[in-house]
């Protein structure tokens, strides 16, 4: 059928996500690293921003921790990256993000876990 807006898919699980109030945020590592990597690129915000099609604002959001690129966007950032600096590694976004400021303990709870779990981006 004809869907109008994309937002019904993701108010539902808001909604429905009583226990969590806290919004998700950017990793200290990922804000970190965007700016050295930026810096090091030789890159203002503006610049990184008008390479990934985006307003200066988003990228100085991420900056600042209070946006957070989904995978797609940082895959573009990192594009932008890599052509102003080659030496410059792709992935080291993604996996800025990925990394959390407590590593994870593992337990045997673990695999027992991983099926109840519901996965948030």
């Amino acid at each position: 059928g004809n869907m109008q807006g994309g937002t019904h898919l993701n108010t539902k699980t808001l909604d429905e996500d009583h226990d969590n109030l806290k919004h998700a945020k950017v990793s200290m590592e990922l804000k970190k690293v965007l700016q050295q990597q930026r810096m090091a690129a030789k890159m203002s915000q503006k610049d990184l921003a008008t390479a990934c099609n985006v307003k200066p604002q988003i990228i100085q959001e991420y900056e600042a921790g209070k946006g957070i690129p989904n995978p797609v966007m940082l895959r573009k950032i990192e594009r932008a990256l890599k052509q102003k600096n080659p030496e410059f590694v792709m992935g080291t976004l993604t996996k800025a993000q990925k990394a959390k400021k407590k590593p994870a303990k593992k337990t045997a709870t673990t695999t027992a876990s991983k099926t109840t779990t519901r996965r948030r981006f």
